[in-house]
């Protein structure tokens, strides 16, 4: 019966299952249990184990042991008359016990294994969720927009880039030498306030003033037209003193925290009467809107950046001196995100 049932249990470990169905097979486990004498039997026991089951690593020999002994004491145990047992024999029929349930106990949990159903992967948390294993600045993966990294190419851009002074680097590290993330997993919007040959005019300003080096990777005109002036490698300098969520890091021990580290930051061009401190002006062109959304489908493409870590200067800001970009309408570039979604992805 045991020979039997032992392929069926231990079906997922085929080598502790030929080593089991060895010593059954065995000549000398016949002799064992044929042994009425402790001699004989511990003689059986000893060639058993050394020629049918000592070949393997120690947890599978100290198995195969219990194995022998269960079997032994169990066999024998059930043969022998009933009589008053004396203590030799009850702690005799205690160690029998202990090895046969011990193996059983084995036996059983794996035949648990084996009828359990397999486990399958837990679902991802909800993407932008800040847990141990997915902090908010680990790109999440953006399906099927694969196919919208063609959209806002370098192709359809000019290059205006800033002076060197004015965007740098993506560190590694923080001021202190901890590691920190480096690659792109925010989208900010931003507008100009100026128009948009002064803001290129000063982006390519050199300023050796820490506090006036500023910069954003692309900006987007009135007619749409998109102009390039951080590559998307390098850290530009779009938001000072800011953070997302918790998010930020001191690279610099000079100048506060900030997200410029993990960002790509693009600037609309602000209307003529939104040139000044009001709070609010016209707004942005169909134009604008549309260029926009083809910017951070291809952003999202080509870092897998998901919409809930697409947001303004305004909400990351934390000097309170920043609401930009105004009169923004999410409306209208949900309407041209979706439109554009479609048709490529």
């Amino acid at each position: 019966m045991i020979a039997r049932s032992l392929p069926g249990v231990l079906a997922d470990q085929q080598e502790l299952q030929q080593a089991l169905m060895a010593v059954l097979r065995h000549p000398a486990c016949g002799d064992l249990l044929a042994a009425d004498l402790p001699e004989p039997r511990r003689r059986a026991r000893r060639q058993l184990l050394d020629r049918g089951a000592g070949n393997g690593s120690s947890p599978r020999v100290a198995l195969q042991e219990a194995f022998v002994d269960g079997l032994a004491e169990g066999w024998h145990q059930r043969l022998r008359p009933a009589r008053e047992p004396d203590l030799r024999t009850w702690l005799l029929g205690l160690g029998a016990g202990v090895a046969i349930g011990g193996v059983l106990t084995w036996l059983g949990l794996a035949a648990f294994r084996l009828a359990a159903p397999s486990p399958t992967a837990s679902p991802p948390p909800p993407t932008g969720a800040p847990t141990a294993e997915i902090a908010p600045a680990v790109p999440a993966a953006v399906g099927g927009l694969a196919r919208c990294a063609h959209l806002a190419s370098a192709q359809g851009e000019s290059q205006q880039l800033a002076a060197a002074s004015n965007f740098g680097k993506r560190h590694e590290r923080d001021a202190s030498g901890a590691a920190i993330p480096s690659k792109p997993a925010l989208i900010v919007l931003h507008e100009t306030v100026l128009d948009l040959p002064s803001t290129i005019a000063l982006f390519q300003r050199n300023q050796a003033d820490d506090a006036a080096q500023s910069s954003y990777h692309v900006l987007i005109g009135r007619d749409g037209e998109r102009v390039r002036i951080v590559p998307d490698q390098s850290r530009a300098f779009g938001a000072g003193d800011s953070a997302f969520g918790d998010l930020r890091f001191k690279t610099s021990a000079t100048n506060p925290p900030s997200i410029n580290n993990i960002s790509l930051h693009v600037s609309l061009e602000s209307p003529p009467d939104g040139r000044g401190d009001a709070e609010a002006h016209a707004g942005y062109t169909p134009a604008q809107y549309r260029a926009l959304a083809e910017q951070v489908l291809h952003w999202q493409a080509l870092y897998g950046i998901p919409m809930e870590r697409v947001t303004t200067h305004a909400a990351v800001d934390r000097s309170h001196s920043r609401y930009d970009p105004r009169s923004f309408r999410w409306d209208l570039f949900d309407q041209a995100y979706a439109e554009l979604r479609r048709s490529c992805a």
